[in-house]
């Protein structure tokens, strides 16, 4: 992945990624990430979900975002997941009734959207 940061720290920068991996930890860091915000530096689960991608090795994800969830529930922050759980409500209750103001509107990506990640 020509990662040139200390590979022993407990998080990652994304600028030490070489450029084709920089889009997809940032996809997953989007995705599946339990923090809000702090997109630049990856923890270490997350690199380790990055790695059995790229590797094709299976990783058990689903326990990952399960155990995030369970501690949460903790916290005053119960609901991290929203994407995540979204999918799995649709998929199993094919008839949700769903405000439309509550919804997250995601656009598919343009290349103005491509040139502001070429930062990264």
């Amino acid at each position: 992945m020509g990662y040139t940061g200390t590979v022993n720290d407990s998080s990652f920068n994304k600028s030490s990624l070489s450029m084709p991996y920089k889009f997809l930890l940032h996809s997953v860091i989007h995705a599946l990430g339990h923090r809000k915000g702090g997109y630049n530096v990856a923890v270490d689960y997350i690199m380790c979900m990055v790695t059995s991608l790229i590797l094709n090795r299976p990783y058990n994800i689903s326990q990952v975002i399960f155990d995030h969830m369970v501690e949460n529930i903790k916290g005053e922050r119960f609901l991290q997941y929203p994407w995540f759980v979204q999918m799995l409500l649709d998929d199993k209750i094919k008839n949700l009734v769903k405000v439309d103001s509550d919804e997250l509107v995601l656009e598919h990506m343009t290349n103005e959207t491509l040139q502001r990640l070429k930062v990264y």
